[in-house]
């Protein structure tokens, strides 16, 4: 095995230094990805054993560094030496993956020679490298256009363009490291690798403007994206400003952009816009501010201040409920698992599907560094999720990637984590600060709180750490991402919490103690004055016992069930119906006759219908209207009603619809209960088919009682 330029002169500074580096310090000095550099080392580690010397050695608090006898290393340093005479030569896919961020960054056509003496390579090889430009290009529906005397463009539709142009800005470049490279000096000369091209394509962009921008946003929606989400969306906004300036606009659908624009997304990033035309002197075109909200709702968020359930578009939180429900149930079904009792594992899976839901109606991917070591520390729940998701059909037949699969899987991961949890007295106060957003920083609390004595005071993304430090007390901080200029003590883990992490971690925090089974020392006091002739059965029936009384009791402080929404008042089944506005009528008159609303909400519920689309049809056959709960509405209702004959709303992968469901809600809250056990029995299929051939009222308010 051969060294490359780079990888020698890594190895030779390592030789030479003598102390540890970080991988983010060799990253910035060598201008590529963290990502490249954690190659690189592999590579390097090969290379030793394959000469017979020691590998590398990796202290995670500290960094990289090369211990080996001076003789070693004397003889080592010699055979690299002759690698300080050389310039670092891009390997071919290096290459291709320059001359890509270099063709996005043209507005016409480049020659062959021009990106020839850019790379400093030859014609030929060049001319050999477009080759598989072109392959690249065409697998996303791309064209490179060659033209005699004038050179090579890519052609196609903008939003595959800008989605690519994502793409390869991002492959090379890790987000934790984005920031850096926003930030770092621009060099004149152009730097023939990722890193230097992002720098030149985003030269005369404000990013400090373009972040203050974001975090204008989130204060406006009361809520924080995850890191991830947060550098993703200022990379996407920075490219629609530099696609707008090269007069490169997106188009959108009417029906797409007049369904945008009736979310609260859309109105605020309106608002804010005019900053950004100011700032960069140009204006933006409303398609483009629908593709900028598209974004918005797609990202994942770590933390929502206010606790505003419909923080970002309310049409959405139905379908989210129904689909959390019905993962939850064939997970435990595939798994042999009892998730139902979770609520936090529901919680957090709305939170994810939510946004997911856009990305998958717009083709937005979703990135995950962790999927592989998900894929192989929870193989089976792994590939437990993927059945779940096929089967309950959450994206319409699209193809969900595994990054999106391991994202929900860490949920769920999270959740047998917290099964695993025992009592804990509080030790030391912990900071959990995650970059991948809250199924990731759910996981790593959840290991975390198993294993030490500790008391975690918030998970939280990168930007909430100022403000947390200044109210909360905190000892130690845990994270998955590099942090710089903190004075308290902080070890970077991967989210998996391996054995080596565990054992980092020992070195600050206490393992806990025995778990105290509270049942057996009930049993063990009623044994001193009672006869126990099965102590198995009375243990099982008291932890049953104790469980129900401890739902019973957390239910009764929420609000209302479903049983008492749904009566038989609110129930119609076999409604003749002349088409999608007189079901949802129908719906609205059961729950303005129990007074739970007033007739200008049954027209708002139709009125939105109008002008949104049909977005109420939650599922096959399954339609919600609802409308925003400050027009007309009295108290939380529910009204339930079944058509002789299916109807068409307007809904092509869920039509005909067979059941109206009528929500109506006071606040953001309080309907969340009573719909949640909705989505439950609307993801059982014998439920659905017993009331769909039912005439009796009784027969549902039997099933709902059951």
């Amino acid at each position: 095995m051969i060294l490359d330029e780079r990888k020698a002169q890594i190895l030779l500074k390592l030789i030479k230094l003598n102390q540890p580096i970080t991988i983010s310090e060799l990253a910035k000095e060598y201008k590529v990805s963290n990502r490249t550099i954690r190659y690189d080392l592999d590579a390097i580690d090969q290379y030793l054993l394959e000469l017979g010397y020691p590998i590398l050695q990796r202290k995670q608090s500290s960094g990289i560094y090369y211990n080996c006898s001076k003789v070693n290393l004397d003889r080592l340093s010699k055979s690299l030496r002759k690698h300080n005479n050389y310039q670092y030569k891009l390997s071919q896919k290096e290459r291709v993956n320059v001359i890509i961020t270099l063709l996005f960054q043209q507005k016409g056509f480049i020659t062959i020679g021009s990106i020839a003496e850019t790379l400093f390579f030859s014609r030929s090889t060049i001319a050999k490298d477009l080759k598989e430009v072109e392959s690249w290009l065409n697998r996303r529906n791309l064209a490179l256009i060659s033209m005699p005397n004038k050179g090579v463009k890519i052609d196609g539709d903008e939003a595959q363009i800008r989605k690519a142009a994502i793409e390869i800005l991002t492959e090379e470049l890790e987000l934790d490291n984005i920031f850096e490279i926003f930030e770092s000096d621009y060099q004149n000369e152009l730097e023939t690798n990722i890193s230097g091209l992002v720098e030149h394509y985003f030269e005369n962009i404000d990013i400090k403007y373009l972040i203050e921008f974001i975090e204008g946003i989130e204060k406006e929606l009361n809520m924080l994206f995850s890191y991830d989400s947060f550098t993703s969306l200022l990379i996407h906004i920075a490219l629609t400003i530099k696609r707008i300036k090269m007069n490169k606009d997106i188009k959108m659908s009417r029906n797409e952009l007049l369904y945008l624009k009736s979310t609260k997304v859309f109105s605020i990033v309106l608002k804010l816009v005019k900053q950004l035309e100011e700032r960069f002197k140009m204006s933006f075109p409303m398609d483009e501010i629908g593709y900028i909200t598209i974004h918005i709702l797609g990202s994942s968020i770590t933390k929502n201040i206010n606790k505003d359930i419909d923080t970002l578009d309310l049409e959405n939180f139905a379908a989210a409920l129904l689909i959390a429900n019905s993962l939850v149930l064939e997970v435990s079904k595939l798994s042999n698992i009892d998730f139902l009792d979770d609520n936090l594992l529901l919680e957090g899976l709305i939170q994810h599907v939510r946004p997911a839901i856009h990305r998958f109606n717009h083709n937005i991917k979703c990135s995950n560094p962790y999927t592989n070591e998900i894929k192989n520390n929870y193989k089976d729940l792994f590939e437990n999720v993927r059945l779940g998701i096929k089967t309950i059909n959450i994206s319409n037949g699209q193809k969900i990637s595994e990054d999106e699969i391991s994202f929900i899987t860490m949920h769920f991961a999270a959740s047998i984590e917290r099964k695993k949890r025992f009592e804990i007295s509080k030790r030391k106060d912990v900071l959990i600060v995650c970059g991948n957003g809250l199924a990731t920083g759910m996981l790593i609390k959840s290991k975390i709180e198993n294993i030490f004595d500790v008391n975690i005071v918030n998970v939280i993304g990168y930007h909430q750490i100022e403000e947390t430090l200044m109210s909360k007390k905190v000892d130690i901080i845990i994270t998955t991402m590099a942090l710089n200029d903190l004075d308290i003590p902080h070890i970077r883990i991967s989210p998996m919490v391996f054995n080596k992490d565990i054992e980092e971690l020992n070195k600050y925090l206490n393992y806990k103690s025995s778990r105290i089974d509270t049942l057996s020392e009930v049993i063990e006091i009623i044994s001193k004055y009672c006869v126990i002739n099965d102590y198995d059965s009375l243990k099982s029936e008291l932890s049953i016992l104790v469980k129900n009384k401890t739902t019973t009791i957390y239910k009764e402080k929420l609000n209302p069930m479903l049983n008492e929404l749904l009566i038989k008042d609110t129930i119609k089944l076999n409604v003749e119906a002349k088409d999608w506005e007189d079901a949802v009528r129908i719906g609205g008159e059961l729950l303005e006759k129990v007074g739970a609303i007033e007739k200008n909400y049954t027209e708002e519920m139709i009125e939105g219908i109008k002008k949104i689309g049909p977005y109420i049809v939650i599922a096959p056959g399954i339609a919600m209207p609802h409308a925003r709960p400050d027009i007309g509405v009295n108290k939380v209702g529910m009204s339930f009603i079944t058509l002789k004959s299916p109807i068409n709303f307007g809904n092509v992968n869920n039509d005909p619809v067979k059941i109206v469901v009528c929500l109506c809600a006071v606040d953001n809250t309080s309907h969340i209960e009573a719909l949640s056990e909705m989505a439950t029995l609307l993801g059982n299929k014998d439920f659905i088919n017993e009331v769909i051939q039912s005439d009796n009222v009784n027969d549902v308010l039997k099933y709902i009682k059951k």
